[in-house]
């Protein structure tokens, strides 16, 4: 009855950052930064956008001010999504 057995773990590696394991939270924290700040500072080339065949334009759909304002003031007026807590305001008038 293998079932009743005792089940074995499954076979785990640690992160490896520059053929390195990451045993400590200093580590990991050096293998994120690393990772996903590697670019930063580096020239970007667009040009391999203008492989993309783009999508087609697409007409908007006609709504009111008044719906357009029902959506705002359901949305915070005090932050704007992201990590850097920037503050903003709208205006009600037209």
């Amino acid at each position: 009855m293998a079932w009743v057995k005792q089940c074995n773990l499954p076979v785990c590696e640690a992160i490896a950052y520059n053929s390195k394991p990451c045993h400590d939270l200093d580590s990991l924290w050096d293998a994120l930064h690393g990772t996903y700040n590697a670019a930063s500072g580096q020239q970007c080339d667009f040009a391999i956008l203008d492989q993309l065949n783009p999508s087609p334009e697409q007409d908007w759909l006609s709504f009111s001010w008044k719906e357009m304002m029902d959506a705002l003031l359901a949305c915070s007026s005090q932050s704007v999504p992201g990590p850097d807590h920037i503050m903003w305001a709208h205006s009600l008038a037209p």
